[in-house]
């Protein structure tokens, strides 16, 4: 072998070397982007939840509690639930009772709960047998303002 043929084959063996470095390299990228994909697609799925379960609700439940609850609140399946919704205090408050809740059910019912200017007086789940069933009993009434009586 010639001088020239022998540097050609070195040249062409370090180039087959780094096309070969190149190309496992690759592969780890290729890797990593669809693990960041991947992630990204899982933070946006939960992020449209979260976006679904932060809907704003209507303005405070002034001055009729028990009807802003029915309207706003009870959606979704909630309704057929309802032992009783019965007012307090003028309208100013509800007491409620619920049965045969799914868990599900009750995390949508205390997550749209949390959102709204109500106060609890009283909060009773009861957790029915073993069958993965709820009681929900709840007192909430409209806060106080300062200087009202």
């Amino acid at each position: 072998m010639t001088a020239p043929q022998r540097a050609l084959t070195a040249i062409l063996t370090v180039m087959l070397l780094f096309g070969l470095f190149r190309q496992s390299s690759l592969n780890e990228l290729r890797q990593r982007v669809r693990e960041e994909e991947s992630g990204q697609r899982r933070f946006l799925a939960t992020l449209a939840t979260a976006a679904e379960d932060n809907q704003p609700l209507p303005p405070d439940p002034k001055p009729d509690a028990l009807q802003w609850l029915s309207v706003n609140v009870f959606k979704g399946g909630l309704d057929r639930h309802i032992l009783a919704n019965n007012p307090t205090l003028g309208g100013a408050g509800a007491q409620v009772k619920m049965r045969n809740m799914k868990p599900e059910e009750v995390r949508f019912l205390l997550t749209k709960m949390t959102k709204v200017n109500l106060v609890f007086r009283e909060l009773v789940l009861s957790d029915v047998g073993s069958r993965s069933v709820w009681d929900v009993q709840m007192i909430v009434e409209n806060p106080k303002m300062e200087g009202t009586p």
